[in-house]
């Protein structure tokens, strides 16, 4: 019987089987990171609105206390 230990060991001695894992795994990390790159510039852009609306709230409480 077949154990799975041997199974992928036979799949990644064939070089066809090693070339498509290879890409496969760098692909699947191209797209993590092009994720993570994209999570983190969104964050950023978040923040930026975030920073822009508090100093509107800022500038709106210091004139109305003015008044």
């Amino acid at each position: 019987m077949l154990t799975l230990a041997g199974l992928a060991g036979f799949l990644v001695s064939r070089e066809d089987i090693r070339k498509y894992l290879s890409q496969s795994l760098k692909d699947y990390k191209y797209s993590l990171e092009k994720a993570i790159n994209e999570g983190r510039d969104e964050v950023a852009r978040k923040e930026m609105e975030l920073e822009k609306e508090v100093a509107g709230v800022k500038e709106e409480s210091s004139n109305s206390k003015e008044k």
